[in-house]
């Protein structure tokens, strides 16, 4: 989280709850206390993606009946033009 990605920002950026202003949907299979982010790839591209808390970690199961993992960064997304999580310019 603390890597640095150009003159400002960070490689991986955890935004906490589903953006209201996002052109993606909320998927079914993601728990509803998944803390969603971004990994940065490039100016515009990223991987959108969540991570369980802690709290949450051998509560919550996958779809498949696996336990979710609190150090593990789930790749839901890949957002070529940046509308997962949309900026004013």
């Amino acid at each position: 989280m603390n890597t640095p990605i150009g003159k400002i920002g960070n490689v991986l950026s955890i935004y906490g709850a589903f953006p209201q202003n996002s052109e993606f949907t909320h998927p079914r299979h993601v728990p509803h206390q998944a803390q969603w982010g971004r990994f940065r790839l490039d100016r515009a591209s990223r991987l959108v993606g969540f991570v369980v808390p802690k709290e949450y970690e051998l509560r919550e199961k996958t779809s498949e009946g696996f336990y979710f993992d609190c150090n593990t960064f789930y790749v839901v997304f890949l957002d070529g033009t940046h509308s997962f999580y949309k900026t004013k310019k």
